[in-house]
């Protein structure tokens, strides 16, 4: 290969004019990038010197002398000395035949030293499309903010959801250097993740409701999850390890289809008082929370925009007034209000701006029948209005700007939120406790429960808003059970994933 040189005149001072090896050797240097590409020249085995002197002095360069293992010295003296383009194509050529997951983050490294961007983006596709082993190397937690790009522009990164995860670990490294590089790739690789807007695409809705289970010596969390459109059912997956007691509260955090959830569960009158868990659905990991200021039991839990939300509830001796505010991103509480009436196993439900909680208990264990209407915008709490009837537990479901309440004791009302009105409704055919509701098209589904006697019925009730008639309809899946509660959670439907890792 012949090579058109165009030297200055102090680069003139640094070429080898003929074969003797020294030339290069005495040459007096004009800077650090020179005595740079002479120490390389000196590093590399005299078969290597040799290939050199031919190509400085000829412009000719055997590919097959260029050896691998010296790949930084001639890249060194590329660095050094202008022009030497077929040198470094071959350097390039090498080092994308030899990339392998043994070398993949050296070789990255003399990519992003040398600033070779078609090598770069090679060792980028090999780390993310083995980022599960990947992330376990300190290497990877060494990575500049360049090479993190690198990994983010990668069209490996659509099909790595623990992308995601990957990078939060590496901003934790060293959170005050890579904060703002951390703020913009997270979006960008959300966006892979959920690549089509809300308005482009018909979002799927699913229904995950939980259950408690004795494994051993201990009770634990299980769940299913419904496909809203179809009413189909799966049997969801969860670590068995995971303590959580009877009165605990589940909601879901995911501002917006595009948004990744994160589903919480917090609570329960034993052990799991104080405790906050939280589910990343899309990497499929657990995380223990910070603990809540005040323990609870059977207490509303509801997210709005990025903020989670406690309200009321039992700590086994009396009713709790405090409302708490759970920050995600800082990991953190802070009491932000007080309930107007202190109620425990209240209906609740995000409209807007604003949390609704109907009913409810008393310390006495009364049935109520108040209205409390929280904004999270101004943290104030304020009672609305009265329900028709006294009642506790159940659940509710939005439809446009009415709420519709399903109680523990069979009711069913309308809660006009514009007009701040109440309707009675037909009764439900049977009183449930414990069963999980979900909206499909103009029919709502009562799912699971149990009568007074804790028997699980066999058949789910369905509700037609437009003729106010109830009907038995079959259940979606296995024999009903208790839903101590439930939360959903939205995949753009481009998206072939189900929530928990369902197959």
């Amino acid at each position: 290969m012949m090579l058109q040189r165009q030297q200055n005149g102090n680069n003139n001072n640094n070429i080898v004019n003929n074969n003797n090896s020294s030339n290069m050797e005495n040459q007096n240097m004009n800077g650090p990038a020179d005595m740079r590409a002479v120490s390389a020249y000196l590093s590399i085995n005299p078969q290597c010197k040799k290939a050199m002197q031919e190509y400085l002095c000829t412009g000719n360069i055997n590919e097959n002398s260029v050896r691998y293992e010296h790949i930084r010295e001639y890249l060194t003296i590329c660095s050094s000395i202008p022009n030497l383009r077929d040198l470094k194509n071959i350097c390039v050529k090498k080092l994308c035949q030899n990339l392998n997951k043994r070398n993949m983050f050296e070789i990255f490294d003399l990519a992003d030293e040398f600033d070779l961007c078609e090598v770069s983006a090679k060792c980028a596709n090999e780390i993310v499309d083995s980022i599960e082993r990947a992330i376990l190397f300190p290497k990877f937690l060494g990575l500049s903010i360049a090479q993190m790009e690198a990994l983010v522009r990668s069209p490996m990164c659509k099909n790595k959801l623990c992308l995601r995860d990957a990078l939060y670990q590496w901003w934790q490294c060293d959170s005050d250097k890579r904060s703002d590089a951390y703020n913009d790739l997270k979006h960008t690789i959300e966006s892979n993740l959920f690549p089509v807007p809300k308005k482009q695409c018909e979002d799927r809705s699913y229904l995950v409701t939980f259950s408690l289970q004795k494994i051993k010596n201990h009770v634990c969390p299980e769940a299913k999850v419904v496909d809203v459109q179809y009413g189909k059912e799966y049997s969801a997956n969860l670590k068995k390890n995971i303590e959580m007691d009877h009165g605990f509260a589940a909601c879901c955090l995911q501002q917006d289809v595009s948004e990744p959830p994160y589903v919480f569960l917090s609570g329960g009158v034993q052990k799991s008082s104080r405790k906050m868990l939280e589910y990343d659905v899309i990497m499929n990991k657990w995380r223990v929370c910070s603990q809540m200021k005040n323990p609870r039991s059977f207490h509303a839990m509801e997210a709005v925009e990025d903020r989670v939300y406690v309200f009321g509830g039992s700590n086994g001796n009396r009713n709790i007034s405090q409302i708490s505010e759970f920050n995600r991103k800082r990991n953190s509480w802070s009491v932000v209000g007080k309930l107007k009436w202190s109620v425990h196993s209240a209906m609740s439900i995000v409209h807007g701006d604003f949390v609704f909680l109907f009913g409810g208990k008393n310390e006495n264990g009364d049935c109520v029948s108040v209205i409390q209407m929280f904004d999270s915008k101004t943290k104030m709490v304020e009672i609305v209005g009265y329900l028709p009837v006294e009642c506790s537990g159940g659940r509710c479901v939005t439809v446009g700007n009415s709420i519709y309440i399903l109680s523990e004791q069979g009711h069913c009302i309308k809660y006009c939120v514009d007009k701040n009105e109440s309707t009675m409704l037909a009764n439900q055919p049977e009183a449930r406790r414990k069963f999980g509701v979900y909206l499909q098209g103009t029919e709502i589904h009562v799912t699971g429960g149990v009568d007074s006697q804790r028997n699980s019925s066999c058949y789910d009730l369905k509700y037609s808003i437009g003729s106010d008639v109830w009907a038995e309809v079959p259940h979606t899946g296995s024999k009903g059970q208790e839903i101590s509660d439930q939360c959903f959670v939205m995949i753009p439907r481009d998206i072939q994933y189900i929530p928990f890792n369902l197959p």
